[in-house]
């Protein structure tokens, strides 16, 4: 009979001893036994605090790809098709710049521009013989060529007032004399040609007015800053009038884009903590921009007001789901939801065939949309494209939920579909209303200009001149959309502000009411 056989059984079963164990009674193997099953429980507790941590780190590894992207990346979110992307050799090299070999090219185009003749005489040097000195003789024969110059001007207007002395004995003045141009503001010292000018050098093009009186200076004018802000204060209560006329335009609509942006403006407004306003323009028929101190969904509600009926294309932020309690349909834009993809792409290498794949499809959806809209006016062609599309967009949803399913998919995957998901039908607004572009680029296209002034000259300083901002490159911009030069445009409202008031007839100066006389096209 050996040792074992001598032990005391029982069915205890320790970490050493899966089966029964012949030293259960024993202290040290009950201390052991504990030892071991706190020891695991820690290195449980250290694996899964391992599995958070390396989660963690590649969501901060993510963010800094991601914030690299940002600074150091393309700007553009253009890409080549598929098709150029298969034909591009595997070894790439510097590509050259200009045109390729075989390229015709646009030729010398003169644009057509107010012409200047400049008379060239041959020097007296060259009108004799150099050989034997005797005279040339002038004949009719030129040659023409041309160049494009530029002038910056400013100069002093002098007017001079004629009068005349009445033959007649009748009641009024003897001595009449000649009206003077009228003046958007009365006996003000700047006319309306120089006001339109600074007004849209500063609110379309963003220079600031430091810079603008810089460079007046070096042109001879010596200006004062005050006296330009004091002109530009005494503007806003003429071009306001028109501003509010265009919000009601805009608000007779039934389609817009919608984007807000950060604006500063340095005022103290009670139960606003620090200086950072938001900039709200609302694209339609009009382009209508609104400086206000929050950023909640209630800007756009206020805007719209209660009997606002149509569709609004806007970017993801939740603010926007207020509308849908108004009535508007809110359509999504592409460019924000494939941004998710390229971001993911660019975050975590592994991600980055998952994210291409995705891109390819999107790209394929905008392809199907403009076969679409390009046989609009023919309804079979228009009915098999519809049913393209719709079937390309199903194909989407389903390989969406089909991802979602899996239990190991990663989680930045995972959080763009699920969006996806979230945001489908506002997404696919675009495919019962072919009218609906499928992205919000107009509304970002119109901030470009405001995002560049906040560069600048950092914003506002005052509540009126945030107004004059937001009023400016509401009536600037809605003449550049409807093809007019806006500067001539603002020129030819101030012309007809009579005594410093605004005209009363406003609805003529809406852009598209503008006589084709007066039409500045831009170039």
């Amino acid at each position: 009979m050996g040792y074992s056989e001598l032990l005391p059984r029982n069915t205890f079963s320790s970490p050493l001893f899966p089966g029964a164990c012949p030293f259960s009674d024993c202290p040290l193997v009950r201390q052991k036994n504990r030892e071991i099953l706190s020891l695991t429980e820690e290195l449980e507790q250290l694996r899964k605090e391992k599995d958070r941590l390396a989660t963690e780190n590649e969501a901060l590894r993510a963010v800094l790809n991601k914030r690299t992207s940002a600074l150091f990346g393309r700007s553009s979110e253009k890409s080549p098709p598929p098709a150029a992307r298969e034909q591009e050799p595997s070894v790439t090299h510097p590509r050259r710049r200009g045109a390729r070999p075989g390229h015709k090219g646009h030729g010398r185009v003169i644009p057509n521009l107010p012409e200047v003749e400049v008379v060239h005489e041959v020097p007296e040097e060259l009108r004799r013989c150099r050989f034997c000195g005797k005279p040339c003789r002038d004949t009719s024969l030129t040659e023409v060529s041309y160049e494009i110059d530029y002038e910056i001007r400013f100069f002093r207007k002098k007017h001079i007032r004629k009068k005349v002395v009445r033959t007649c004995r009748c009641p009024g003045p003897w001595v009449i004399t000649a009206p003077k141009p009228n003046q958007a503001i009365p006996k003000g010292k700047y006319a309306n040609n120089f006001l339109a000018h600074a007004l849209t050098t500063k609110y379309l093009y963003q220079i600031p007015l430091h810079r603008q009186v810089s460079i007046m200076q070096r042109q001879g004018l010596s200006v004062c800053e005050g006296t330009l802000t004091g002109a530009f204060k005494a503007l806003l209560l003429l071009l306001e009038p028109l501003y509010r006329l265009l919000i009601e335009v805009s608000r007779r609509s039934r389609r817009w884009h919608v984007d807000e942006t950060g604006w500063l403006n340095f005022v103290c407004v009670p139960g606003k903590e620090g200086h950072r306003w938001w900039l709200w323009v609302f694209v339609s028929e009009a382009v209508v921009f609104v400086l206000d101190p929050s950023r909640s969904g209630d800007v756009p509600l206020r805007y719209f007001g209660p009997e606002a009926k149509g569709i609004v294309s806007t970017d993801r932020y939740p603010g926007y789901n207020k509308l849908a309690l108004q009535g508007l349909v809110r359509a999504l834009c592409w460019s924000h939801f494939r941004r998710g993809f390229r971001e993911a792409g660019k975050s975590l290498t592994v991600l980055k065939p998952w994210a291409e794949e995705w891109l390819q499809m999107i790209a394929g959806i905008y392809r199907l949309n403009e076969a679409r809209l390009a046989v609009k006016n023919d309804p079979a062609a228009f009915v098999r494209a519809q049913a393209e599309l719709v079937a390309a967009l199903e194909e989407m949803a389903q390989r969406r939920d089909k991802e979602l399913k899996d239990p190991h998919l990663h989680w930045q995957k995972r959080k763009v579909l699920e969006s996806a998901r979230k945001n489908w039908p506002g997404l696919t607004v675009f495919v019962d209303h072919p009218e609906v572009p499928m992205d919000n680029n107009e509304a970002e296209r119109a901030l470009r200009s405001a995002a560049l002034g906040r560069k600048n000259y950092y914003g506002t300083h005052s509540l009126w001149s945030g107004q004059l901002a937001a009023v400016c490159m509401s009536i600037l911009q809605t003449a550049v959309r409807h093809g007019l030069n806006p500067e001539g445009y603002l020129r030819h409202y101030l012309d007809n502000c009579q005594g410093g008031k605004a005209p009363s007839d406003l609805e003529r100066f809406l852009p598209w009411n503008v006589p084709e006389g007066l039409r500045e096209k831009s170039p």
